[in-house]
């Protein structure tokens, strides 16, 4: 009796890895997101395998796909600029928001992501493919992509990206630089990173949640964060210690837009 009790107990723990592991899951979750669900995964293997509690645990997670893409969302946003800091632009932060005076977003017209790695016949290494589809799923996501498409892996998979020559996917062109391992990234407009930018904005508080609702001071700055953010930088480098917002509203005397800033409390 022993004996078959643990037959069946690892029976039923293959049974439901294969579904947390099943396409089902993993052609719609981050690589994160999926790690997260394996990391819950002993409370699911305590769960009978049965026809009623697979169907259970899937419409669970359909139903909770809506707060397990906002999460992949968010931390794709953060790691593309954690990943470098040439990545991101300030700006001064909705109006409204007392917590956040400054906010953050990706650059328009190009990002990098440095330690990139292919292996010698051009193939991506395990880690960077994960990457690259983290990268497909959520920009799938935001442009109302529900199936397969031309995306970034594919691309990759198609082509010998070694010789730095320039590759386009379908939201994407990119130049991948072997000796450096830096791969760079060109959005094909100013709205594919811009859909990410305000659904960050939006959940985070730098944004209103209808950018209607902003005046117009507002939204040049938002527009136009490329050009103040070299001048965010050099006053943030200073040896003064000063607030983000404090240093802020310096970048925006420097480009002579004090309107911009009238909102700002100096510390």
């Amino acid at each position: 009796m022993e004996l078959f009790s643990k037959r069946y107990e690892d029976l039923k723990r293959k049974a439901w890895a294969q579904i947390i592991r099943s396409t089902l899951l993993t052609d719609k979750l981050s690589n994160h997101a999926r790690r997260k669900l394996e990391a819950d995964a002993e409370t699911i293997y305590a769960l009978e395998f049965s026809i009623s509690n697979v169907h259970g645990f899937l419409a669970g997670m359909i139903q909770s796909m809506g707060s397990i893409y906002t999460d992949m969302v968010l931390g794709l946003f953060d790691t593309i600029i954690e990943r470098s800091s040439d990545n991101v632009v300030f700006y001064k932060s909705w109006k409204s928001n007392q917590k956040h005076k400054v906010g953050m977003r990706i650059r328009k017209k190009r990002f990098i992501i440095p330690r990139f790695n292919t292996w010698s016949s051009g193939a991506l290494q395990y880690e960077c493919e994960q990457f690259l589809g983290d990268i497909d799923k959520v920009f799938g996501y935001l442009n109302g992509i529900s199936g397969d498409y031309f995306g970034l892996r594919q691309s990759f998979r198609k082509n010998n990206v070694n010789t730095s020559e320039r590759f386009t996917s379908e939201f994407f062109e990119y130049r991948y630089y072997k000796g450096s391992g830096t791969l760079h990234f060109f959005p094909k407009s100013d709205e594919v990173v811009d859909r990410l930018n305000r659904f960050v904005g939006r959940i985070r508080q730098w944004l209103p949640q209808d950018m209607g609702d902003a005046n117009e001071h507002f939204k040049k700055q938002y527009e136009q964060a490329e050009k103040y953010s070299d001048d965010y930088l050099k006053a943030f480098r200073e040896p003064l210690h000063k607030s983000p917002t404090h240093v802020l509203a310096h970048a925006c005397r420097v480009r002579q837009h004090p309107g911009l800033c009238s909102n700002l409390i100096l510390a």
